[in-house]
């Protein structure tokens, strides 16, 4: 006997079918998960939990995820995802709320295409503290199910990679990115602190090594520790996670640091740099560092296309944004570095480092009372950093206000015997005064101790008043560096 074929209505046919899109999602954002249950000693937890999946997702191929110091940007604010993705010029935006509490952790999730304001996928998660490795895998899993991207079985493994399994050491790395990412001179040795934890908690662990690594980098190339004291240990902590984790991106990325600002092996640094970015060619630092490097090496057309690259993967980036200002600087295109520096100013108007270069440059125009002002914000905004009074004192004696260099210099020779004050500062101050001959000393001082910035002296502007001086020219030499701007 024939059976009749079952009838189901077209409603339950249309309920029965996954929602399809209208085109498929290539671009999204993670924005910052809500930390519901108020606890701010939870916060890195609702950070990490997002900053983990936008670093998982960025590796699908065909898929743009924002990088994590763009999204964040948008903490607090009240705009609704829709309007934020529009902004960001992205296909779909996930958010997130976490809850955490009694050893349980709850996390609800939705994924809203931006087009049309509509819901793709909504989730609620309940599980215990430890099975937070399970949860991510499965929102990761689940996300590139529902963006309808074919993934290959290696591309589907990467989603589930786990650095670590141990959760405690998870969840203390989570801590120090957290603190990384402040991007402050007590920040980096938090995070230190949390980084080496991890370490202990889970010895082979290779990203938490990594993460010191980089720290180290960051206090060295900052001049908040002396050359000898930060880019010898981010090497042998690089070289830690290497020998654990041979592919991993962030490791070569700290390793081609210290390569070029300190071992000064530049072939060696460039190839650090290429594994890097071949391992992780979204990795914002990677991308970042590789064009600050490229830029050292006087290729300033390669070194703008790589700093618009960056500003493409992480457009709103502080950081970034300013290094694309300082490239313009460097290759002494004044007025589009300052262009680009107002519009820096429009999205944080107190970070200092921003104030600082427009110094530079409104000192290197002549436009003396506006460096004056605009280094006074520097120094204001940074609490007194060394690098910033130094460059403003520069300024005043350029400008003839030579009592009050003159006190600058007083101020920072004294602070000097307590804390590292970078030669490299006191003789820029020094170019101010008209005094060669005392500033080339402190070059030789900077020589003395590796500094990192003599690689800049080829192209930097601040040094011009230099260039004939011959004892410059051999620094030039010694550093490895052509007499060229």
């Amino acid at each position: 006997m024939k059976r009749r074929p079952t009838r189901t209505s077209p409603a339950r046919r249309a309920a029965a079918r996954p929602r399809r899109m209208a085109k498929i999602i290539d671009s999204l954002a993670v924005l910052p998960f809500e930390n519901s249950g108020g606890d701010p000693e939870h916060e890195y937890l609702s950070d990490g939990i997002a900053g983990s999946l936008i670093d998982t997702l960025a590796t699908i191929p065909k898929l743009r995820v924002m990088a994590q110091s763009t999204v964040f940007r948008y903490r607090n604010r009240e705009l609704a995802p829709q309007a934020i993705g529009r902004e960001l010029h992205v296909r779909a935006v996930l958010t997130g709320r976490i809850i955490q509490g009694g050893g349980s952790l709850r996390i609800s999730t939705e994924l809203v295409d931006v087009a049309t304001g509509s819901q793709l996928w909504r989730a609620q998660y309940d599980r215990k503290s430890g099975d937070i490795f399970a949860l991510q895998d499965e929102i990761s899993t689940e996300i590139s199910g529902k963006l309808q991207l074919e993934l290959t079985s290696a591309q589907k493994k990467r989603l589930t990679r786990h650095h670590t399994e141990n959760a405690e050491a998870y969840q203390l790395y989570l801590k120090g990115l957290h603190h990384w990412n402040r991007w402050t001179e007590e920040s980096f040795y938090k995070a230190i602190e949390y980084f080496q934890e991890a370490a202990e908690k889970d010895p082979n662990y290779a990203l938490a090594y990594a993460g010191v690594a980089n720290s180290y980098v960051l206090l060295g190339w900052n001049s908040y520790l002396p050359p000898k004291d930060s880019f010898p240990r981010a090497k042998a902590e690089a070289m830690t996670a290497l020998q654990l984790d041979p592919r991993l991106a962030e490791a070569h990325t700290a390793l081609a640091a210290v390569l070029w600002l300190h071992d000064w092996q530049w072939k060696k640094a460039q190839a650090e740099f290429k594994r890097s970015l071949d391992l992780g060619p979204t990795y914002p630092t990677a991308n970042h560092w590789c064009a600050e490097y490229v830029m050292t090496m006087g290729r300033h057309k390669e070194a703008l296309a790589r700093m618009r690259n960056s500003q493409q993967l992480d457009p709103l980036s502080l950081i970034i944004n300013v290094a694309v200002g300082w490239a313009f600087y460097y290759s002494r295109q004044y007025e589009n570095a300052i262009e680009q520096l107002r519009r820096t100013v429009e999205l944080e108007p107190n970070y200092p480092v921003t104030y600082w270069i427009l110094g530079l440059l409104l000192r290197k125009t002549a436009h003396y009372e506006q460096a004056i002002a605009e280094g006074e914000k520097a120094v204001r905004f940074s609490g007194g950093s060394p690098l910033m009074r130094a460059a403003l004192a520069q300024t005043l004696g350029r400008a003839g206000r030579t009592n009050e260099a003159l006190q600058m210099l007083d101020e920072l020779t004294k602070l000097s015997r307590e804390k590292y004050v970078a030669p490299y500062f006191l003789a820029g101050i020094h170019i101010g005064l008209g005094q060669d001959d005392r500033a080339i000393e402190y070059l030789e001082k900077a020589y003395a101790e590796r500094s990192h910035w003599l690689i800049y002296l080829h192209i930097d502007p601040g040094m011009d008043a230099l260039r004939y001086h011959p004892r410059f020219k051999d620094l030039l030499r010694r550093v490895g560096l052509p007499d060229a701007r």
